[in-house]
């Protein structure tokens, strides 16, 4: 799905020059290269983080929910995902406008107002976000109580520069909301591991009753092996130990699936934060490189990129 963004694969050495206006400005190409990678990256990981959770029946309001059924979890889980895709797909879009600022000096000007209108796209795209353009043609975005503006500058520098504070107040809100379904993610499965301590509890203590007894009627056999009801006594606490042990065993093997889903869903919530919060520093970076004409520094975005590239692969695995 993503080609990968390898190991050096957007490297600083990939960061050229460009000459725009008769003065030097930074190639976009490597911060679009990383967004794509994020964006692919996110979306891609959140269904596969997710998917664990179709497989798994779950409690909800004491009702055991089987896999399929329309009240399990994961299906208001998965339609909230749905729109998350949407933000990353405005976030590729964004990027692409900022690339196709390396394009021909003719083009520019287009370029500059495709900019604003991706970011009115991505602000549209957050949950509880909004953006407009009002009657002076100045785009208005709206978000966590406050409202930036956003001109369509013709001139890329400035153009990048009144975009930033937009881009910095809509990453605000893909964490804040990031942050807020990964806590939708664990809540059900933490119900889970609740219900299935709740089971094992009294499990637990049944399988050390027995294997005390079992162990004391051993030592009677031992001491009188000639008796045989001592041998089927200890025969049949054998064949209670075994099914209370096997019962046991399956409540931890289920435990040890919804942790592990638990941790590898966490990871990626995190690490997609993280990689987001990388792409707004990255893009007031952007805007200092064209500022003081010259190559921006990538390498924490590019890091994040990788990271979650990462993890996404090892979600593939599982």
């Amino acid at each position: 799905m993503i080609s990968a963004l390898k190991m050096g694969g957007l490297s600083m050495g990939m960061i050229a020059v460009l000459g725009l206006s008769g003065c030097a400005t930074p190639d976009l190409k490597p911060f679009a290269g990383a967004s794509k990678t994020i964006s692919l990256s996110v979306s891609k990981g959140g269904d596969l983080a997710i998917k664990p959770l179709a497989k798994i029946p779950m409690w909800v309001n004491d009702n055991l929910v089987e896999p399929g059924d329309t009240n399990h979890p994961y299906t208001t889980l998965k339609a909230s995902w749905a729109e998350r895709r949407k933000v990353m797909d405005a976030v590729l879009v964004y990027s692409a406008a900022l690339e196709a600022i390396s394009d021909a000096a003719a083009q520019r000007n287009q370029n500059a107002t495709q900019l604003v209108g991706s970011v009115q796209q991505l602000a549209s795209a957050v949950p509880g976000y909004g953006a407009a353009f009002n009657s002076a043609g100045t785009l208005v975005v709206e978000g966590l109580d406050i409202t930036v503006e956003v001109k369509a500058w013709h001139d890329m520098r400035h153009a990048v520069e009144a975009a930033d504070p937009a881009v910095q107040l809509v990453a605000q809100g893909i964490k804040k909301d990031f942050t807020e379904i990964s806590h939708l993610y664990e809540a059900p499965l933490n119900d889970q591991l609740a219900k299935l301590g709740a089971a094992m509890r009294p499990i637990v203590r049944f399988e050390h009753a027995l294997r005390d007894q079992r162990d004391a009627q051993r030592k009677l056999v031992e001491a009188d092996p000639g008796d045989s009801s001592k041998g089927s006594e200890l025969t049949r606490l054998d064949g209670l130990y075994a099914t209370a042990a096997a019962d046991l065993g399956q409540i931890r093997s289920e435990r040890a699936k919804v942790e592990d889903a638990i941790a590898q869903g966490m990871e990626f919530f995190e690490s997609a934060i993280q990689a987001v919060d990388a792409w707004a520093a990255a893009n007031d970076e952007l805007v200092k490189a064209f500022k003081e004409h010259r190559t921006p520094n990538l390498t924490l975005l590019i890091a994040r990129a990788e990271e979650l590239n990462g993890i996404v692969n090892q979600l593939k695995t599982n």
